[in-house]
């Protein structure tokens, strides 16, 4: 259509000043173009977002390595508050492209712990100890029910793996509340947590020599 209108100008005989001053306006027209795509692309992504809708301002996201609250959503641009209270500005078009995990869509989130004890251990009794605290916990969720199960024999100690469920807006606060009710409870019945430990065999004894005179 560009080379179409030159030479449209060329046959109507527009003098050179003109056609020269009609040519720059066309190149100046294509650099603005190109410029504008990234606007474009932006503008284009925010009204699919705002069809789509990934998320809502007050949201708990995660946006690939970013993680955060939702501040704002622009027609470019969409804010996110960090944990750490800094803001951050993502382009509509990059946020439209990533993976976006919304951290509160659902009214219930599931929270999830692993904790070792020592082999010596009754697995039954701290099974039993464990279900019994987060029954305790008015913000562990009866349905779905919370369950506990051993997950691996690890190097040090049997792993077990604990799993409930809280309202989204209190995951954070009873994960917290989670571990620390765990740990007690185990203190109190005298089940270890046991250290990371390392077992030496040496294939010849080892001899000490000793200073008689020390």
């Amino acid at each position: 259509m560009t080379i179409a209108f030159f030479l449209a100008l060329s046959f109507a005989r527009i003098s050179a000043e003109l056609s020269a001053l009609l040519a720059a306006a066309g190149i100046t027209g294509i650099i603005l173009g190109f410029s504008a795509q990234t606007v474009v692309a932006n503008f284009i992504s925010g009204v699919f977002m705002y069809f789509d809708k990934p998320l809502n301002i007050g949201d708990q996201v995660k946006i690939g390595e970013l993680e955060g609250i939702v501040e704002d959503i622009r027609i470019l641009s969409t804010r996110i508050r960090a944990w750490d209270g800094t803001l951050i500005r993502i382009p509509n078009e990059k946020l439209f492209n990533s993976n976006i995990v919304n951290l509160q869509r659902y009214p219930a989130r599931r929270v999830e712990v692993e904790i070792g004890i020592a082999y010596s251990t009754d697995v039954e009794k701290a099974i039993e100890i464990i279900k019994e605290t987060l029954d305790e916990m008015p913000l562990v969720l009866a349905e779905p029910e919370p369950v506990v199960f051993v997950k691996e024999l690890g190097d040090s100690a049997v792993v077990l793996s604990i799993r409930g469920w809280a309202p989204s807006e209190k995951w954070f606060d009873v994960r917290t509340e989670v571990i620390s009710r765990i740990k007690k409870a185990l203190d109190e019945a005298g089940i270890e947590i046991p250290f990371p430990q390392r077992v030496n065999w040496f294939a010849n004894e080892l001899r000490v020599k000793v200073d008689k005179e020390s």
